[in-house]
């Protein structure tokens, strides 16, 4: 059978891994997410800069108006 010692000390180890483990990857998530927002601006940016969202906004608001007077409004 095994030692209680042994068994602490092995579960000690474990537990330090695994604290290191967190440590290490802590603010990840974040830095992850704040990629995405950078990412998301970029594409904003180019879009309102190209001149591309007005034609856009044109066309979605011709699709509302015909779905409007289609439906007898």
């Amino acid at each position: 059978m095994y030692n209680i010692d042994y068994i602490a000390a092995v579960l000690h180890n474990a537990a330090t891994r695994t604290g290191q483990r967190l440590r290490d990857e802590s603010g990840q998530t974040a830095a992850e997410y704040m990629g995405v927002i950078v990412v998301i601006a970029a594409i904003l940016a180019a879009v309102v800069g190209s001149g591309i969202g007005t034609k856009i906004t044109g066309l979605i608001e011709d699709a509302v108006q015909k779905v409007f007077n289609e439906a007898g409004g």
